[in-house]
This record gives structure tokens, sequence and C-alpha cells, in this order.
């Protein structure tokens, strides 16, 4: 299983000192069961804010400057 740092090293990215865990909190309406539900969003950001996510097994990386891996 590849880590956050390998992947960003293979993007040719250079994840810079430690990685902070954020979780974002978003309230939407889920049509199946009538209410509203608060959907989590996991990510990870470095300290010159390049941003990790993972979602079903698959990387994300989105650098300072809006690019995306």
């Amino acid at each position: 299983m590849m880590t956050a740092r390998e992947y960003a090293k293979e993007c040719g990215i250079e994840i810079v000192g430690k990685l902070t865990k954020k979780v974002n909190e978003n309230k939407e309406f889920d049509l199946l069961k009538g209410e509203m539900i608060i959907k989590k969003t996991v990510y990870w950001i470095d300290e010159v804010g390049n941003e990790l996510s993972k979602e079903n097994g698959k990387w994300c990386l989105v650098t300072p400057d809006g690019t995306v891996y």
C-alpha cells in the first residue's frame, strides 16, 4: 500500500515538513433517508500547502498553485 509521501514522490512533488490531518464537515440532504446528513472529508496538508486525500484506495494531490495529480 502506497503512503502519501510515496505518492507525492511518484508525482515529482516533495512533501515539506510534517503532514497535518484535517477534517471538513459538510451538511448534505440525503434523498434516500429524507434527512440532512454530515459528510466528512479527510485530507492531509504539509507545511507549504500541498494537500493530499485518499478515496476508494486512490490518492489525490493538489499543490498550492492548484495543480492536481
